[in-house]
């Protein structure tokens, strides 16, 4: 595996975030300082990607697998759905995306990225984008019994990414088959289910008495900003280390709460990057 091991015609996805992030260095993308920095940062890891001092290298190849996974989904709701078209990543969707799946260790290959914090603004499609992220872990992500979990400080919250997972996976994809019938996916009320009995993708909520002993392979933490406790953030922290590269992505509006989990992730993604800046 080598850094940029994938032709630029073959992964169009990814050549796009690659666009997006010369755009924004540029500044013909208008963007926020701290979306500068993690382009910057970006770009700094690429120049020394596969040395001793940086043991990773950005498989252009595995990038493209994933972001390509989640434009073959289809859209469920609004005139896009009525038209049955697939999704397609915003380009800071496409960045994000690609970097989670693109950046491997050059020996062993597995994911250089664990923890994802993600702060955007309301109506980015962000719940579907991670009923995706969510679908591509539990299938072909190739994890032997892999174990997803949509967790969030409520019931209602949990079942936004997982909801929307559940009717990806049902409707209609193009050519008539759906990604159940694909992927031999047993959708129920409460989860999704593969033809691997150990796999599974639900909805778990703060107030939920078994958070504990979950093993996730994806935890997707959805309005971290909304919970006032740190109980399933801690949780799904603590048990990423049965696996060999598991994601636990928490993806938020902002909030006020300035003693709680997502201000201190946000307080440390801030650092990162003011180090970047220097």
């Amino acid at each position: 595996m080598t850094a940029l091991s994938a032709a630029a015609i073959e992964t169009p996805i990814t050549q796009r975030a690659l666009d997006w992030v010369d755009a924004v260095l540029s500044g013909r993308e208008p963007s926020c300082k701290r979306v500068k920095a993690a382009c910057k940062r970006f770009r700094k890891d690429l120049k020394r990607a596969g040395t001793d001092q940086f043991p990773y290298v950005f498989d252009m190849e595995a990038a493209e697998h994933m972001a390509a996974f989640l434009e073959e989904l289809p859209h469920i709701e609004g005139a896009w759905a009525a038209r049955g078209e697939t999704l397609k990543l915003l380009n800071w969707q496409a960045f994000l995306i690609c970097q989670i799946g693109g950046w491997r260790h050059m020996v062993t290959g597995l994911r250089r990225f664990r923890t994802v914090y993600v702060e955007v603004p309301r109506k980015n499609g962000k719940s579907t984008l991670l009923g995706g992220v969510g679908l591509y872990f539990l299938t072909v992500d190739g994890e032997p019994g892999a174990k997803v979990y949509s967790a969030a400080a409520s019931s209602d919250q949990a079942r936004e990414v997982f909801d929307r997972a559940k009717v990806m996976a049902q409707a209609d994809m193009q050519g008539g088959s759906t990604l159940a019938d694909e992927l031999g996916l047993v959708v129920e009320q409460h989860r999704i289910k593969t033809e691997d009995p150990a796999a599974v993708f639900r909805p778990v909520a703060s107030q939920t008495k078994s958070k504990d002993g979950k093993n996730p392979h994806c935890a997707i933490i959805d309005e971290l900003h909304e919970h006032d406790k740190r109980d399933v953030w801690d949780s799904m922290e603590s048990a990423l280390g049965a696996r060999e590269h598991p994601l636990l992505i928490a993806i938020t509006t902002a909030g006020y709460n300035l003693a709680g989990v997502c201000y201190e992730q946000r307080r440390y993604v801030e650092r990162r990057h003011a180090k970047i800046e220097m």
